[in-house]
């Protein structure tokens, strides 16, 4: 009976310590070995001249490019993109008067754009681009005032449009235009703090927003707008450090975020936010070098990145990132370490239990007694 409690005690601690050796090899694995590097690849089609601060949008079938800037040099320009014969077209339209770091939105039927700068003006114009017959149109509303670096997203009804800088300060404010009622309204809600040069992705029920720098201050934060409510609510998690001029993209699932400046350099980085889970990873893969004001969309495959600059380089390429697909590969040596970890537990235990059993038995042998012999 003592025998049979002895191995029922040593199997329960054998399960235990396996079970528990599984458990903190999964806590103390680095979150970074989750995503696997995919493939970032430069296409062969090229922008008309290289440039950062355009701004891009995707109508279903081909992506658009307005305005953007080399140096001091500022464009007046639409392209559009098609993905699948990889080839830029300038359209005949062109923008009202040269602009950079506008933000953009789709509805379905056109393409809005608002504000934007040129040297020192600041913009408050709204734009309506017509793809249909390569038209645009300067909207009676306008923003509040002139501001650039704006991020904005559609919900279906209506537009939202975050921060800005207009010139002479930091901007926490929120815009909603109705482009039915063509009818710009100031909302009551607020960024917690003023922020330019934030880019924003919409989910299908709220809005993330992502980074931004006021003054000298770069920001790590990514803010959730809740348009229903009108609330804004600082995530759990953040970008790995404060950053601005990023783009980003939503594919159905996760946000993808591109670059950025840090203050000191420009970050080749492409980050993953996933909103369930309140996650935000580094992924493997990179952009070929690290750079800011970029622009992006998501074709329902893959994410396009267009131009950007990073301090002195002004860049004209395409990037095309297949980040969708970002499988766990690194499962393996997670699953190598749980192994090696859980067979060296079973080896000592099994070594401790043979001792065991070895010094009951020799307890429990009588001694030998050798009969005196009678003299």
């Amino acid at each position: 009976m003592r025998r049979k409690v002895q191995v029922w005690i040593v199997a329960t601690i054998l399960i235990m310590s396996m079970v528990g050796s599984l458990v903190l090899t999964i806590m103390f694995v680095p979150r970074s070995l989750n995503l696997d590097a995919k493939d970032v690849s430069v296409g062969k089609a090229v922008l008309p001249s290289e440039r950062d601060g355009a701004s891009a949008v995707w109508d279903g079938k081909n992506a658009y490019l307005f305005g953007g800037r080399s140096g001091t040099t500022y464009f007046d320009q639409i392209l559009r993109y098609n993905p699948s014969t990889d080839t830029i077209t300038v359209m005949s339209a062109k923008l009202p008067a040269a602009r950079t770091y506008v933000s953009v939105v789709w509805n379905g039927t056109y393409i809005y754009l608002f504000g934007g700068r040129v040297n020192k003006d600041f913009y408050n114009q709204i734009l309506r681009y017509n793809p249909a017959n390569d038209t645009i149109r300067v909207m009676n509303a306008t923003l509040p005032d002139g501001r650039e670096a704006t991020s904005a997203v559609w919900d279906g009804k209506n537009a939202y449009i975050f921060g800005g800088l207009n010139g002479k300060e930091y901007l926490d404010q929120i815009v909603r235009y109705d482009p039915a009622a063509d009818v710009a309204t100031l909302m009551n809600a607020k960024l917690p703090g003023g922020r330019y040069a934030t880019s924003a992705v919409w989910d299908g029920k709220d809005a993330y927003i992502f980074g931004g720098r006021k003054g000298l201050t770069f920001i790590d934060e990514i803010l959730q707008f809740h348009p229903a409510t009108g609330s804004v609510k600082v995530m759990g998690a953040s970008l790995p450090s404060g950053r601005d001029v990023t783009s980003a993209v939503w594919d159905g699932k996760n946000a993808y975020i591109f670059g950025g400046y840090d203050g000191r350099l420009a970050t080749e980085d492409i980050l993953r936010f996933d909103p369930v889970a309140d996650e935000c990873q580094v992924m493997n893969a990179t952009m070929p070098s690290g750079r800011y004001g970029t622009s992006a969309i998501w074709d329902g495959t893959n994410a396009y990145v267009f131009g950007g600059v990073d301090k002195s380089t002004s860049f004209g390429q395409v990037l095309r990132c297949n980040v969708r697909d970002a499988r766990s590969a690194s499962l393996l040596p997670l699953l190598g370490t749980v192994i090696i970890v859980i067979l060296a537990t079973f080896i000592v235990i099994i070594y401790v239990v043979v001792r065991h059993f070895r010094r009951t038995r020799t307890k429990d042998v009588p001694p030998v007694r050798t009969k005196k012999k009678r003299p």
